[in-house]
C-alpha cells in the first residue's frame, strides 16, 4: 500500500492512529501510547486551541455495509498538577447499539480507572474483544525516515537500497518476467 500526499497533510498521523490503538492495548496501555509520542501536547494538532481533547474514532465495517463496530475515545490531560492523560470518554457501539459508555458510575467513584481504556483490560472488554483483536492485526510499522541521513542516525547503518533514489532504475533493470511476477496483484 502507498499513502501519498503533500507535506503536512496527515499521512503520518493516519498511520499513527493504527499504531496508537495497537500500543494502547499492549504493555503500558494508554499511558505508554501517549508517553511514546512525547505526551499529549505532541499528539495534538499544532493549530489546535489550548488544551483540547485528542479524539479517535475507529469504525470497523462488516459485510452489511454499515459499521459493525464503532470505537471512540477522547483523551484529556489535567491542566495543573500531575499531568497524566485520562479518558474524557470511551464508547463502543455494535450495529448502532451502545455496548460501552464511559465514564460510568464506577469511573466516577474511582477516577484512576480513567487512565486505562477498556481495550487494554481483558477482564473489561469481553463483550467487544473483536475490536482489540482486529486493531492488533491492523497495526502498521512506522514509516521510514524522510532522508537517508536520518535513517543512518536512527538505525546506525546505510539506508536500505530499495528506498534509495535508484529504485526505479533497479526496477527497470529487473528482467521483465521477474518484474511482472513481483508487481502482480490478484
Amino acid at each position: 500500500m502507498f499513502l501519498i500526499g503533500p507535506n503536512a497533510s496527515g499521512k503520518s498521523n493516519l498511520l499513527d492512529v493504527f499504531r496508537f490503538c495497537g500500543t494502547s492495548q499492549a504493555g503500558g496501555g494508554l499511558q505508554q501510547a501517549v508517553r511514546l509520542r512525547g505526551g499529549l501536547s505532541k499528539i495534538r494538532c499544532l493549530a489546535a486551541r489550548r488544551e483540547p481533547d485528542v479524539e479517535i474514532l475507529v469504525e470497523l465495517f462488516g459485510n452489511g455495509g454499515g459499521p459493525a463496530w464503532e470505537y471512540s475515545i477522547g483523551i484529556k490531560q489535567e491542566v495543573r498538577g500531575y499531568r497524566q492523560p485520562y479518558l474524557a470518554y470511551e464508547s463502543v457501539r455494535r450495529d448502532g447499539q451502545v455496548v460501552l459508555k464511559r465514564p460510568d458510575k464506577n469511573d466516577e467513584q474511582d477516577r484512576l480507572r480513567l487512565t486505562q481504556t477498556h481495550l487494554e483490560q481483558i477482564n473489561a472488554n469481553e463483550r467487544f474483544r473483536q475490536i482489540p483483536e482486529l486493531l492488533r492485526l491492523s497495526s502498521l510499522p512506522a514509516p521510514g525516515p524522510a532522508t537517508p541521513q536520518a535513517y543512518r542516525s536512527i538505525v546506525g547503518r546505510a539506508f536500505p537500497t530499495i528506498h534509495s533514489r535508484n529504485f526505479l532504475e533497479r526496477v527497470a533493470k529487473t528482467p521483465e518476467k521477474t518484474r511482472k511476477s513481483r508487481l502482480r496483484r490478484d
